[in-house]
């Protein structure tokens, strides 16, 4: 657990704030796309700039530790440049039903980066998520602490509210992820329906043992 982590915040709370008087707050489309939406936010100050020249990414109010703990880049021959940057969080279920995390951009809100958004099922599969974006220029990108930076949705098959509740990280816990994320450098470009079949019977047995520890 990382105190400086900002807790997920109900997207219908957060928008309503930023825009109390807007007619898009009655507008029950818009409600419902925020049904189940958390933002996450900044926990740090940060500037990025990638230098073409020497193709480094920099970055400011940062140590050399902090950089490697936390930040990371990936260059290609046919992407932009894709910062991948904390802070990262890791989403458990103890459905048996699917239940699919949506990552996805900030609504209603211009950006100069374009993020990676993904989705999987969290009853099959466990990882953690991190804001992972493309820079386009060399311009340099400011984020300050508590500054939104995207938005998870969940999506069952039920429809049903969900509710977060914050844990600690244990050794079960551990394993079931670092497991999960070994596949992918042991046997690389798996997709996910082969995924969740590799991973359905240890997934399972897993999560039993985490909930009950847990009751």
């Amino acid at each position: 657990m990382n105190i400086t982590y900002f807790a997920p915040e109900p997207a219908f709370a957060y928008y309503l704030k930023q825009r109390k008087d807007s007619l898009l707050m009655k507008c029950p489309a818009f409600s419902e796309q925020l049904k189940n939406t958390y933002v996450i936010k900044s926990p740090y100050d940060i500037s990025f700039k990638f230098d073409k020249e020497s193709k480094k990414l920099k970055t400011t109010k940062t140590s050399q530790d902090f950089y490697n703990e936390n930040i990371s880049f990936r260059l290609s021959e046919t992407d932009p440049i894709i910062v991948h940057f904390f802070p990262r969080y890791l989403f458990l279920t103890d459905s048996k039903t699917p239940l699919q995390i949506i990552q996805s951009p900030l609504l209603l809100q211009p950006s100069k980066v374009g993020m990676v958004a993904g989705t999987f099922d969290i009853s099959k599969w466990v990882r953690p998520i991190e804001y992972a974006f493309e820079l386009y220029d060399e311009n340099p990108i400011h984020i300050k602490r508590g500054d939104p930076l995207f938005l998870v949705k969940f999506v069952s098959s039920e429809n049903t509210p969900i509710h977060l509740e914050k844990g600690l990280m244990t050794p079960d816990i551990l394993a079931l992820t670092k497991n999960c994320i070994k596949v992918k450098k042991l046997i690389p470009q798996m997709n996910l329906k082969a995924l969740y079949s590799m991973s359905e019977e240890y997934v399972n047995l897993m999560q039993d043992k985490i909930w009950e520890d847990k009751s």
